[in-house]
């Protein structure tokens, strides 16, 4: 499956389920990224969700239709379905099987390896017979639930049994996925792609002489660490009235995200744009990026900034310190006075600045979405000729 014909598309092509608890086309992410991918590649591609998007909002049947528009045709079932409170930020939402799950595939692809997706997926499969890849996603949530719960534990494992391959996006990523006890020749490594041209149109701003932006993209919950901002930025603001801070991004925990919001709110020069129908836009508005993560997984935002030739300050944990050189393609930063005297340090040298954007650019050229699909393909074509 290595070669490609002179369309692009692979000479074999694969049927592909996707099962995804939570499914939302709009926005170029890893699960949307791979579905449209493949569509294109010339896949058979179906996709069976719950009614809700990614901001746990229930949908109707216009939203999904609008979604299989925007992908050119993709078909996309949306089942009965319902949300479980599980005390944390991020309810459970579990989905009535299709009759889609019932037919005969070459591969289903499974969305979270701790996810109702995968035990529907690994029950199914004494049906369809399908081979199962499955992408880890492996939240803090799910990690400490595999250490410490030897009854979940217990069932995951034996739900394991069913799954052919499973695939991480990074090798720090794949080295805890081996410290729960996942063999480590079940395990590959899919590096995260994101279509690197469309942000290298958005290196350059046309208002650069005027201000200088601070950004923040991505979800509002305690793990991203968007409560991390809010002390040093507000310090950055009160010292430089030609700054400005601008954050974007899904309000998944609403009383988490209107704590930060309403905070930094009170502040001048302070925007939110809540979440944006395109984030190239959004990289060009700003000069530096800040990603206060405490845990993650993909992280696309850093790809991206990095893509966009941003300044970019990130937590140093995995992966993005295996994305980022301190110092040299981005600053890494452990503690909130990091964060602020990072940000000073920025503000203040402009060569810096655009050193690290460049080095930044120049890495992110190793995460194309071709580069991503093609060693899925790999995974595809090995689980399939077992």
């Amino acid at each position: 499956m290595d070669s490609d014909s002179k369309d692009g598309s692979p000479r074999d092509r694969w049927s592909v389920l996707h099962l995804i608890n939570v499914f939302d086309a709009r926005y170029q992410r890893d699960q949307q990224q791979i579905v449209d991918l493949q569509h294109r590649r010339g896949y058979d591609v179906t996709v069976v969700t719950s009614r809700y998007d990614d901001e746990s909002n229930r949908r109707g049947a216009r939203f999904f239709q609008d979604a299989e528009k925007h992908l050119r045709g993709v078909k996309i079932f949306h089942t009965h379905s319902c949300k479980i409170p599980l005390g944390t930020s991020q309810p459970a939402v579990i989905y009535r099987p299709n009759s889609a799950v019932f037919k005969p595939y070459d591969i289903t692809h499974i969305h979270g390896l701790t996810s109702y997706s995968c035990v529907l997926g690994c029950l199914f499969k004494r049906v369809n017979r399908t081979r199962l890849v499955t992408r880890s996603d492996l939240s803090q949530e799910g990690y400490a639930l595999l250490k410490s719960n030897a009854a979940w534990r217990t069932v995951f494992f034996k739900l394991l049994r069913s799954i052919d391959a499973v695939y991480a996006y990074t090798e720090l990523e794949k080295a805890v996925l081996v410290e729960v006890g996942i063999p480590e020749d079940d395990i590959w490594v899919v590096p995260l792609g994101v279509r690197l041209e469309q942000f290298y149109e958005y290196v350059s701003r046309e208002d650069a002489d005027h201000t200088l932006t601070i950004g923040y993209i991505g979800r509002f919950d305690r793990e991203k660490g968007v409560h991390r901002l809010v002390e040093p930025l507000s310090k950055i603001l009160r010292e430089y009235d030609f700054v400005q801070v601008t954050f974007a991004g899904p309000t998944h925990d609403v009383r988490y995200a209107n704590n930060v919001l309403s905070r930094m709110r009170a502040l001048p020069n302070f925007s939110y744009l809540g979440r944006p129908a395109e984030t190239p836009p959004f990289y060009r508005r700003c000069d530096i990026i800040v990603i206060p993560s405490l845990y993650d997984t993909g992280t696309i935002v850093a790809l991206e900034a990095m893509a966009s030739g941003k300044a970019i300050i990130a937590s140093n944990v995995r992966p993005l310190n295996e994305y980022l050189e301190h110092g040299v393609s981005g600053l890494l930063v452990e503690t909130e006075e990091e964060i602020y005297s990072c940000c000073k340090r920025l503000i203040e040298d402009a060569d810096l600045r655009a050193k690290l954007g460049a080095a930044a650019r120049k890495e992110s050229s190793k995460y194309s979405d071709l580069a991503m699909i093609r060693k899925l393909e790999q995974v595809y074509a090995c689980v399939t000729e077992r």
